[in-house]
C-alpha cells in the first residue's frame, strides 16, 4: 500500500512539475527583449468565527501571456506552499495549473491536522500527531471572464463577470484509501480523491476609494464516487453565498470585506446527533439549508 501511494504521489508531483514550468520554459524559448515584471503581495486576512492567515504571493508576469505564482500561507494551525501557472491564450478565457503542499499541528483551540474515524457505534475519534503527513493537491481549471468597459470604454462602464472551474486531486500523505481526515479544523470529511470546485462572481467597478461591489458564488464537491456516499451527502454540491466589497485605500494598499452564507446538510432527526458523519443520513425530503458563516477582511499590500 505504501508502495503504492508513493508512486502515485510521483506521478502527481510530476503532473504539477509539467503543468507549471512547461508553459514557462515555451515563453523563455521567446527571443524577446521585454523583461518579465514581478511583483509580490503580502495580505493578512482574519474572520468571525474566528480564523487568521499571513500570506506572500510573487507573481512573475512573462511576455506572451503567462504568469508564475508561488507563495506560502500561515494560520495557528497550519503552513502551506502553492505554486500556479496562469496562460492566458485569449483575454477572455485563462487556463490555470494549481498546485498545494502544507501540514498542520492540533493546539487546544483548534486541529489543524487529524485523521477521523469511527469509534464504537455512532462517536468519532480523532487522532494523530503535529505534522503527521503532508497535504497536498494538483489539479487544473479555466475561466471566463467579461468586462462590458472593454466593449464600451468608460471609468463607469466596469460591469464585470468571471466564472472559473477546476478539478483537482487532493490527498493526504498518511491516510490510506477510503480514511477521512480533517485539515485546518475543517468539518473533518476530507479523503483522498478528485474534487471539483467552481465560482461565479458578478460586480462593478468604481472610480472611488470603495471600488468593488458584488456577489461571490461559489460550489464544490467530493468526487470520490463513495457506493455509500449519497446517504451521507458526499454526492452534494457544498455552496457558500459572498457578497463583496473591495477598496483601494493606497495605490499599494487594498482591502476585501465579504460576508459569506453557505449550504449545510440536513440529516433525520434519528442521525442528526451522530458524531461520525459517515453515521447520518440525509433527509431526502429537505437535504439543504442556508445559514450565516462569518465575516471576512483581508488586507494587501502590493509590493512591486
Amino acid at each position: 500500500m505504501t508502495l503504492i501511494r508513493s508512486k502515485k504521489i510521483r506521478y502527481i508531483a510530476a503532473m504539477i512539475a509539467a503543468a507549471i514550468f512547461l508553459p514557462l520554459c515555451a515563453a523563455a524559448q521567446q527571443n524577446t527583449p521585454d523583461a518579465p515584471a514581478h511583483k509580490t503581495e503580502l495580505s493578512l486576512s482574519a474572520t468571525t468565527l474566528p480564523e487568521l492567515q499571513a500570506k506572500v504571493l510573487h507573481t512573475i508576469t512573462i511576455p506572451h501571456n503567462v504568469e508564475f505564482r508561488a507563495g506560502a500561507t500561515l494560520s495557528p494551525v497550519s503552513v502551506n506552499a502553492l505554486a500556479d501557472t496562469i496562460w492566458t491564450p485569449l483575454p477572455f478565457a485563462p487556463l490555470i495549473a494549481i498546485s498545494s503542499v502544507g501540514s498542520g499541528w492540533n493546539t487546544a483551540m483548534a486541529d489543524g491536522l487529524r485523521i477521523n474515524e469511527r469509534e464504537g457505534e455512532h462517536d468519532k475519534r480523532l487522532s494523530g500527531n503535529n505534522f503527521a503527513g503532508a497535504v497536498y493537491s494538483a489539479g487544473a481549471g479555466a475561466a471566463l471572464q467579461f468586462d462590458y468597459a472593454a466593449l464600451f470604454p468608460g471609468k463607469w462602464n466596469h460591469i464585470v463577470a468571471r466564472s472559473f472551474h477546476s478539478l483537482y486531486y487532493r490527498g493526504l500523505t498518511s491516510a490510506s484509501s477510503g480514511e477521512s481526515w480533517l485539515y485546518e479544523a475543517d468539518d473533518g470529511e476530507n479523503r483522498n480523491g478528485l474534487n471539483y470546485y467552481g465560482n461565479l462572481f458578478v460586480g462593478y467597478k468604481m472610480p472611488f476609494m470603495i471600488n468593488l461591489a458584488g456577489i461571490l458564488i461559489e460550489g464544490d464537491r467530493y468526487l470520490y464516487n463513495d457506493p455509500d456516499g449519497h446517504k451521507w451527502g458526499d454526492d452534494l454540491i457544498r455552496w457558500t453565498l459572498s457578497s463583496m466589497i473591495g477598496a483601494q485605500f493606497t495605490g499599494d494598499l487594498t482591502g476585501t470585506l465579504l460576508v459569506q452564507f453557505r449550504s449545510r446538510r440536513n440529516f433525520t432527526s434519528q442521525t442528526e446527533d451522530y458524531d461520525f458523519y459517515q453515521d447520518r443520513v440525509i433527509d431526502n425530503e429537505n437535504e439543504q439549508r442556508l445559514e450565516f458563516y462569518r465575516a471576512a477582511f483581508a488586507l494587501t499590500y502590493t509590493i512591486q
